[in-house]
């Protein structure tokens, strides 16, 4: 058997209103074909407080009132409306099934969150309802209009019409009929009686009406018009009736006027009146009119609106002549919000001749009316009126859809939960980039539930534990609204748009206050620009803007994940549209015209919205002197003006001319200030004077900056200062103090000129250049140098190349040939002689060098061939100013080196590693304190240098002097470097290197390469490495392989550790299947495992894997052995990070201790949290194509099948599933490592 609907009825239901009246007969009878409990709003004029029977006392309550309400709605002191019970005696709790809201239009029971489904019975006058109440209205399951008028008018404007329905109001025909017995003492003069009842109000046209009575009838004529039209709420300001008459020049004693009459004096009135007037520019329904027909009084009304649901065809109807848009009216009680859509225009004309045909052929018109009444009375009653609802309740309940979800991500997402059963629904927002449950909460049946996160998430929405939907923007539409009006705002944030078009292939639909300068640009064709405030349809709307906190603070994290005035303003876009941060313009919408300002001129800008932002204006007009005495005009550009000797005024320009001055202008000097933004989009530089704002926080392209650190400063990203755009004095350190402002006043004129002149004619920029060189043999090295160099300098690479042509084909390489005459060889030793092979090496850089002078450069840096640039090779650079007449590195030593030339005929002979007993007993440089060979710096002035060089060089030459290579070089500085520290000349030289020979203590740097065989050279005070040399030749070959592997793996960034073969695979496959030629993998155990190994080996090789190694510490369940990583850690700047996560993935203790090694690492020596990311687990399915790879690459590791099929089927003697889902090998992610959040967050897959 169907369940009988409970109903829960929502209205004004205590009064003598038209809604009271309305609200009350319908639910009365309504409530006889269904269970029905009342909440009310009104308290009529009996009100005895807050008790639980507070209506006692009202005229027509009686005890069927009593059985239905069980709610009264109260405002308390503070504006807040609270529900209490009342009449709870007559029944138990009332578990309703239906919700129907009938209340005038906007009124706030309309706006309440209703469990279950629910019916707005909604009657309204004009053509359209207004927009914010109309969209609220769409949130309903179903709408009652009483009319099918109003049913028109509602679809009209937008509405479903399946759910549009049509309840008509009634009349009571039991009170509302003829009565010819009834008497009153007005009606004893026996003049002719027209009524008019209702209120003054433009919308019924009371004051017409009455002056067509006037102009009707004369005063000779024995015809009244008595008047019921007091209106407490009119807006014309008049408390009663007689003052509206004698202000409009109304005033006649035909006018007999009723204040307030009773419910059974206005029936008597309508009962006992001749004619009775109705003549409005819209109705609703018109109730009056309704129980003046059913009366069977002739009734005059506008034949319009809803009123013709019962009028139709009856009465006496007055011509509409046109429409006119619903206003207020000079003495409307309306709220002007309210209305919007059209009145009807009554022909008055008319009205007045069907007055008088009333009142000449009353006899025929009473006749009429008296068989009128009939129909009326049986046709519109409210027994029928609840019927048709019932039907239309049936009907609704029957085919309500069950447990449909609604989800909507407009400003943040919304689940809505529709359905007849009632259930509870646990709603989670999830992150899933994180796997953080953002927000949750439980709603039931026909409620809903916010996340107020309003900026880019992406979104993984769960219901009851099951996922309901993924966020996914392909394809989607997406709204973006700009909420400032702000030209700097609108300049920085629209290039961001199209990124994030371009990273999510949506369509894109952006509101600016500036649309006309990006919409035509071939850039933005793919995006659609609309106007401010338009609606359009939307997955998803974002909201750019500054947006505070309640409390009016910048803490609004709902808008904004960072506070958002401590970030820089391209960020407060990127931020909420969740891309990285990146500066980025696509020009403006701009065809340069005729140069508008001959000869060089700059343009300036000194006018700002805040004194904050404001230089002073004597500095500008300081600085327009000097700019005018090097021959530069300078032109105002600010709207307001600007006056100054000489300055070009151009104030008020349309935006067109502002550009074009911008465009043709040699340069423009302003302030934080939208102009500002402007000229960067033009793509032109900019001299900023803005001490308030870090530098960074506008935009950093084409920009000069001035600041002064030296005085309080940048206070506008302070997160406990709060900008006041209206306070032009806002200083929130030194307002009203002598300091106010000292920002920006303390940047002297001086400083702003030399800044502008260093732009406008720049000083000649460092004209500098790398050389090598190598024979045959090393060219094949060289050339991994100059690909190093090639990545990570913007300088050009001079190759010489010894006694051989060079083919390296780069475009940062200038190859040259150096020719020299080899030295003769010694004769036959237990070893070679090492000058006798190795001239070219350790004596042809210095021809090449001298020979290097002769190029078009001002200053050179020698770099051995056999290594590899650094990303900071370019920062050695900053040693160039301590050049002076010997080249860096080497001038500390000149003279020393000269004194020990002249040790003529001296052999050396032995190993020079150990001892060079003929020269003081000199022992090797320990500590490595001066740097020794591979790498200097010289400029022109180093050309005696040189020619000395050589000139030794034919010295050794000519006597017997054996080095035997026992020792890995000898060279001009290293042997100084000897004899200097010997004799304790110890000098602080910025640069050195750590090679393979070095002690524990002196491994500083890249512990990682020095293992390898590789030398290091870095700067001491930063530890940075410049370029890494080699390798020994003991430890690998010393070869263009060696090396090009060794570089190969430098320029890996990411690096994924993990405890075993196949945990790179299970844990981070999709990782590096999409990824793996940018990473570095690290297996810390089953080296030696022949059959795991080897397994590992083809894996990494099928994914392409830029570099992987493996080590041999135990692989154990019950791990003792600690995981030393500092080495690949330390071995450069990583940019991400890969491990175990905290729990171990499904608690394998070796996964759980690589996890707390790297952890501990990343956060007491490399200190940045950001690169730290671990396996993790997502909820939503990896792409089919991806999945099939690592499925197929899973194949490999035979060795480990068993247990790769339990994880797959989460069941097994190793895993048990406490989530039968999802798992890690289906659903795999990689994750940023949150502190913050505690392990029992992390998903855990396995309880086993």
């Amino acid at each position: 058997m169907k369940k009988t609907p409970k109903i829960f009825a929502h209205g004004s239901y205590i009064g003598t209103t038209g809604y009271a009246n309305h609200t009350r007969f319908f639910y009365r009878e309504l409530s006889k074909l269904y269970s029905l409990k009342v909440r009310n709003y009104t308290v009529g004029k009996t009100w005895v407080g807050q008790s639980e029977e507070p209506h006692n006392d009202e005229k027509d309550f009686d005890s069927l009132d009593k059985q239905l309400l069980c709610e009264q709605s109260l405002w308390d002191s503070e504006r807040n409306l609270n529900h209490y019970p009342v009449y709870l005696s007559h029944g138990e709790s009332f578990d309703h099934n239906l919700n129907i809201v009938l209340n005038e239009t906007d009124h706030f029971f309309y706006y309440e969150e209703y469990d279950g489904p629910k019916i707005a019975y909604n009657v309204w006058e004009s053509t359209r309802q207004p927009d914010r109440f109309f969209n609220k209205l769409k949130e309903y399951d179903q709408i009652w209009v009483a009319s099918n008028w109003q049913r028109d008018c509602t679809i009209e404007q937008g509405m479903n019409p399946d759910k549009v329905k049509v309840i008509p109001e009634a009349v009571d025909g039991n009170i509302f009929q003829p009565n010819s017995s009834v008497t009153l003492p007005e009606y004893k003069d026996e003049r002719f009686k027209f009524v008019l009842f209702g209120r003054w109000d433009y919308r019924k046209s009371t004051k017409e009406i009455i002056e067509c009575f006037l102009q009707e009838f004369s005063k000779d004529e024995p015809v009244d018009l008595v008047l019921s039209i007091d209106n407490l709420f009119a807006k014309d300001g008049f408390d009663n009736t007689e003052d509206r008459l004698k202000h409009y020049n109304l005033e006649d004693p035909r006018l007999k006027i009723k204040h307030f009459p009773t419910r059974e004096e206005y029936i008597k009135y309508l009962q006992k009146g001749h004619v009775f007037l109705s003549c409005a520019r819209a109705e609703g329904w018109n109730l009056p009119l309704i129980e003046a027909m059913a009366c069977g009084t002739p009734s005059i009304y506008s034949n319009c609106s809803a009123q013709l649901e019962f009028a139709e065809g009856l009465g006496i109807p007055v011509d509409i002549k046109s429409m006119s848009e619903a206003k207020r009216g000079e003495y409307s009680s309306f709220s002007q919000s309210l209305l919007v859509g059209e009145f009807y225009e009554p022909d008055f004309d008319h009205l007045k001749t069907q007055m008088r045909d009333a009142y000449v052929n009353y006899k025929k018109h009473k006749k009429q009316a008296l068989l009128e009444s009939k129909i009326i009375r049986e046709k519109f009653t409210w027994e029928n009126a609840a019927k048709i609802a019932s039907n239309e309740i049936d009907n609704f309940l029957d085919n309500l859809p069950k447990n449909k979800i609604e989800i909507s991500f407009n400003l943040g997402p919304k689940v809505e939960v529709k359905g007849h059963n009632k259930e509870e629904y646990f709603v989670e927002f999830i992150d899933s980039s994180t796997n953080k449950v953002i927000h949750s909460s439980t709603i039931k049946n026909n409620m809903w539930t916010k996340c107020n996160k309003s900026y880019h998430i992406p979104w993984v929405i769960k219901v009851n534990g099951v996922i309901i939907h993924t966020f996914d923007l392909k394809d989607k539409t997406v709204k973006i609204n700009f909420e400032s009006k702000a030209l700097g705002d609108t300049l920085a944030w629209t290039p961001q748009v199209l990124e994030f078009y371009k990273k999510h292939k949506c369509k894109v639909i952006v509101s600016t206050f500036h649309n006309e300068w990006f919409e035509t640009l071939p850039a933005y064709k793919n995006i659609k620009f609309i106007k401010p405030g338009k609606s359009s349809s939307s997955y998803v709307t974002y909201q750019i803007g500054w947006f505070k906190s309640n409390k009016g603070d910048w803490k609004n994290f709902d808008h904004h994940p960072n506070q958002v005035n401590t970030i820089p303003l391209i960020q407060a876009a990127t931020d909420i549209l969740g891309l990285p941060y990146k500066e980025v313009h696509y020009g403006i919408n701009f065809i340069p015209k005729k140069r508008p300002i001959k000869g060089k001129y700059v343009c300036i800008a000194p006018r700002a919205t805040s004194g904050l932002k404001e230089w002073p204006h004597e500095n500008f007009r300081s600085l327009a002197k000097k700019l005018q005495s090097k021959g530069y005009k300078v032109v105002n550009i600010s709207k307001e003006g600007f006056k100054g000797t000489n300055i070009i005024d151009k104030k008020n320009l349309k935006w067109e001319d502002t550009l074009n001055h911008l465009y043709h202008a040699d340069l423009f000097i302003g302030l934080g200030s939208g102009l500002s933004w402007l000229n960067w989009a033009l793509d032109k530089h900019t001299v900023m004077i803005n001490n308030f704002i870090p530098h960074g926080f506008e935009f950093t392209h084409n920009l000069t900056k001035i600041e002064n650190h030296s005085v309080c400063n940048n206070c506008w990203v302070s997160p406990s200062y709060v900008f006041d755009p209206g306070n032009w004095d806002w200083c929130p350190e030194n307002e009203g103090t002598k300091n106010q402002h000292i920002c920006q006043k303390s940047i002297t004129t001086d400083v702003v000129y030399n800044k502008v002149l260093e732009v406008l004619e720049p000083k000649k920029k460092l004209n500098f250049t790398w050389i090598t060189g190598g024979n045959e043999a090393y060219l094949p090295m060289i050339e991994v140098l100059a690909k190093s160099l090639l990545k990570y300098s913007k300088h050009k690479l001079i190759v010489y190349s010894f006694n051989c042509n060079s083919t390296i084909d780069l475009p940062n390489v200038i190859n040259k040939r150096i020719d020299y005459r080899p030295k003769s060889t010694h004769a036959n030793t237990h070893e070679p002689d090492l000058f006798s092979k190795d001239y070219s090496i350790y004596f042809a850089k210095y021809l090449a060098s001298l020979d290097s002078l002769n190029e078009d450069y001002d200053s050179f840096a020698w770099i051995d061939g056999d290594a590899f640039a650094t990303e900071n090779i370019d920062t050695s650079l900053q040693y160039l100013p301590g050049l002076k007449d010997y080249p860096l590195f080497m001038k500390y030593f000149h003279d020393d080196i000269n004194q020990w030339r002249h040790h003529k005929g001296i052999k050396l002979e032995g190993s020079y590693g150990n001892e060079l007993a003929t020269i003081k007993n000199i022992k090797r440089n320990p500590n490595n304190k001066l740097i020794a060979t591979g790498f200097y710096f010289y400029d022109k002035k180093s050309k005696p240098f040189f020619e000395k060089c050589l000139e030794w060089n034919k010295e050794l030459n000519q006597y017997s002097i054996k080095i035997y290579t026992d020792d890995n070089a000898f060279s001009e500085e290293r042997v100084a470097n000897n004899i200097l520290w010997e004799e304790n000349k110890i000098l602080d030289l910025p640069i050195t290197w750590n090679n393979y020979y070095s002690s524990k203590d002196e491994t500083l740097v890249s512990p990682y390469f020095l293992k390898k065989g590789f030398d290091i050279m870095y700067d001491k005070l930063t530890l940075q490495p410049y370029f890494i040399h080699g390798p020994d030749p003991s430890v690998k070959p010393k070869n263009a392989e060696t090396l090009n592997q060794a570089f190969n793996d430098y320029q890996l960034k990411k690096l994924m550790i993990v405890a075993h073969p196949d945990d790179e695979l299970i844990f981070g496959g999709a990782e590096l299947i999409k990824y793996g030629s940018e990473y570095k993998v690290i297996c810390l155990t089953n080296k030696s495992n022949e059959i795991r190994s080897k397994e590992f080996k083809m894996v990494m090789e099928k994914l392409n894997v830029g570099s992987w190694e493996m080590f041999d510490y135990e692989d154990t369940l019950y791990p003792t052995q600690q995981f030393n990583l500092e080495d690949i850690l330390m071995s450069r700047q990583w940019e991400k990070i890969v491990t175990h996560n905290p729990i171990g993935e499904y608690g394998h203790p070796q996964h759980k201790l690589v996890f707390d090694v790297v952890k501990e690492y990343i956060e007491k020596v490399i200190c940045n949290k950001d690169i730290f990311y671990v396996f993790g687990k997502s909820q939503q399915k990896l792409d089919q194509d991806i999945l099939d790879t690592k499925n197929s690459l899973l194949t490999l590791y035979t060795s480990e099948a068993p247990i790769i099929n339990q994880l797959l089927t989460n069941n097994g003697d190793w895993f048990k599933s406490n989530d039968p889902f999802t798992n890690y090998i289906e659903h795999e992610c990689i994750e940023k490592y949150d502190v913050n959040r505690s392990k029992d967050n992390y998903i855990k897959c396995y309880e086993k």
